[in-house]
């Protein structure tokens, strides 16, 4: 057997030189483009976390046989998606959509965006009232306290205040700076950012929150983000990650002030890479699958239209998650909880096959959001609808593209065209306005 150095460096060569071909397909790279960030998160996950678990003389939970494999169908994964990414495929699918090209009433957003904060308020409200009230929620970490089972349409409901602050944000960002417009914005935050992403330490909507921040501001105020600005934010998201993962055990009301001073947070770097992470479910499905477990042959993903009917209506439902995945947890050692990431999903789905070609369906898909911005790169909408979407890539890499999708819907991506459709400027106000705005024949002739 290999030593591993010898089976990872070939792959990670490759993998390191496909970084390249975004930088060299474009004079003037966009940072705000999914390849950069998309790729980056992609080598990372799948080269970077195994690196520093060899360089720290660390073993793998399940397959460590198998390393040049997985990282060999990784690196011709990454060009799968570059296909796909670099076609013109998602500029059709792009045209086939409406665009969010209505100017907007600020007024309107306002009290949309606080319309949003309070029926997820209440979602939340409703669903630790249902786990025994707020402080019993609360009683273990990361909101643990929650009963398990319960209704998603209740307790995803409240994903609706982070749309209520992703709303109140994008009309801040080209308002009047005063302390009214400060002082809303921080209100519409606390619920949605403070409470549902940092204090109960998600992960993702840290990482959401982040992006849509930071890709909203530079949207509306036209300017392209440079490399060092995206550093820092990549800095930033690593920092406050880590930080969540440090703190986060003791975020409840029985900790002590000795748990929050026996916290090492040198110690919440070793979170980069640990045993039973990411990579560690991927190479435990490279290494169970087909040999003693039997592929799932996209029951994964035919399971998902029925998502969205209420257990109350049918409640002899399918689960979500294949009972294969069950075996595989066993079989393997990964605890419970774990993430198989996006080739580990679609692995399981049929191998090798499934994997080139999701990576290729998954190349057109983030290349279809950013063609869809650019076919109205200026409206206040289509900026956020499209910083919305790229915010949740942590998701759909490390958990997969169900997770994701599930993330996206039914209540963020929707909630931000319902919000356009609720705010937006009817067509006869609209060209009232350009009516009143039209210059006198002399004066346009001026000018």
């Amino acid at each position: 057997m290999a030593a591993p150095w010898e089976s990872i460096a070939a792959p990670a060569v490759c993998a390191t030189t496909l970084l390249l071909i975004p930088y060299l397909s474009s004079r003037r790279p966009d940072y705000l483009e999914p390849v950069y960030i998309f790729s980056v998160t992609y080598w990372y996950l799948y080269f970077g976390k195994p690196v520093i678990r060899i360089a720290q003389g660390q073993d793998f939970i399940y397959g460590g046989e198998n390393v040049l494999l997985a990282c060999s169908i990784a690196a011709v994964g990454l060009l799968c998606f570059y296909v796909g990414y670099y076609s013109r495929v998602s500029r059709h699918l792009a045209a086939l959509f409406p665009l969010m090209s209505h100017p907007s009433d600020s007024a309107r957003v306002r009290r949309c965006a606080l319309a949003f904060v309070a029926l997820g308020s209440t979602a939340l409200w409703v669903y630790m009232s249902s786990s025994g009230g707020w402080r019993q929620f609360w009683s273990k970490p990361h909101g643990y306290g929650g009963v398990a089972g319960f209704s998603s349409y209740i307790s995803q409901a409240s994903e609706l205040m982070l749309v209520g602050f992703y709303l109140m944000y994008m009309d801040s960002v080209a308002a009047k700076k005063n302390w009214q417009t400060f002082l809303l914005s921080a209100l519409v935050a606390v619920p949605g950012v403070l409470v549902y992403s940092v204090l109960w330490s998600r992960r993702t909507n840290i990482i959401w929150v982040s992006i849509v921040i930071y890709v909203v501001l530079h949207l509306r105020r036209a300017r392209r983000p440079t490399l060092c600005s995206l550093g820092i934010l990549v800095v930033f998201i690593a920092c406050s990650v880590l930080l969540a993962l440090a703190v986060r055990p003791h975020l409840h009301l029985s900790a002590t002030t000795a748990d929050f001073q026996s916290i090492s947070f040198l110690d919440s770097t070793r979170n980069l890479s640990q045993r039973g992470d990411e990579f560690d479910s991927y190479l435990a499905v490279i290494s169970l699958y087909p040999l003693e477990i039997e592929y799932d042959y996209f029951g994964l993903l035919l399971h998902m239209p029925l998502h969205p009917i209420p257990r109350a209506l049918w409640p002899d439902k399918p689960p979500l998650f294949t009972p294969s995945w069950d075996t595989f947890l066993f079989a393997s050692g990964i605890a419970p909880g774990a993430s198989e990431s996006i080739l580990g999903e679609l692995y399981m789905q049929w191998g090798t096959g499934a994997v080139l070609g999701g990576m290729f369906v998954c190349g057109i898909l983030w290349r279809g959001f950013y063609d869809y911005l650019r076919r109205c790169p200026r409206a206040p909408f289509m900026q956020l609808f499209y910083a919305v979407a790229l915010g949740n890539f942590a998701s759909f890499i490390a958990q997969g593209s169900v997770s994701a999708i599930t993330k996206w819907l039914p209540f963020t991506l929707p909630g931000v065209v319902i919000g356009y459709w609720l705010c937006k400027t009817p067509a006869g106000e609209c060209a009232l306005i350009r009516a009143r705005c039209l210059c006198r024949p002399r004066l346009a002739a001026r000018l």
